[in-house]
């Protein structure tokens, strides 16, 4: 049987993309409920007259970075998770600014570690040996009679930790047929992918 993996992943981080159109004074931009205004002359606190100066206000949010390419703002939630995905930018005015989605910032994911399960589907029906081979390294691995799949699974889990799978953990879920592997080297898509069988 072949492992279920759950890829790794370093995570993204959420943004959004406004594009400074034609804004006029009073529309306001707003930052996760921190507004600011467009306005003759900007105060460097709460108004803002140029892109630029929209820019800085933007990027000295504490949960944000803001840069600028032309005329468009990329707001960068500052780490990277689903939680970026909560947080808003909005207008009063969306002719005078454009957003390539609103209100949230988009694209944020978790950090992965790697990892690859496999289930033993029917426990021992012979004392003797089985094979499990990871990847192209087979794995002698002892078992009784009568065993259940639980039990199969722990003696698997035992001796693989016993032998050492290079680049990985191995565990026996607890109260359960599930053998786990786990990459150690955190949120990185491990390539190639970890292949486990049971003979």
């Amino acid at each position: 049987m072949q492992g279920n993996i759950t890829e790794g992943s370093p995570g993204t981080k959420a943004s959004i993309k406004l594009t400074w159109v034609a804004p006029i004074n009073g529309d306001g931009i707003s930052v996760n409920g921190t507004a600011f205004f467009k306005a003759s002359t900007g105060d460097g606190s709460t108004t803002f007259s140029t892109v630029d100066e929209l820019v800085t206000l933007i990027d000295n949010h504490p949960l944000v970075d803001a840069s600028l390419s032309g005329s468009t703002i990329t707001v960068t939630y500052y780490e990277v998770g689903e939680a970026g995905n909560e947080f808003r930018v909005t207008t009063s005015n969306y002719n005078g600014f454009q957003f390539s989605a609103a209100p949230f910032l988009s694209g944020g994911t978790d950090e992965q570690t790697e990892s690859t399960i496999f289930t033993v589907q029917t426990g021992a029906s012979a004392t003797g040996n089985i094979t499990v081979k990871v990847g192209e390294v087979p794995h002698t691995v002892a078992v009784t009679a009568g065993q259940l799949p639980t039990q199969v699974a722990a003696a698997i889990a035992a001796q693989l930790t016993e032998d050492g799978v290079p680049g990985y953990s191995v565990i026996n879920l607890p109260l359960s047929a599930i053998v786990q592997f786990t990459a150690t080297t955190p949120n990185t898509d491990i390539s190639p992918n970890l292949t486990v069988s049971i003979d």
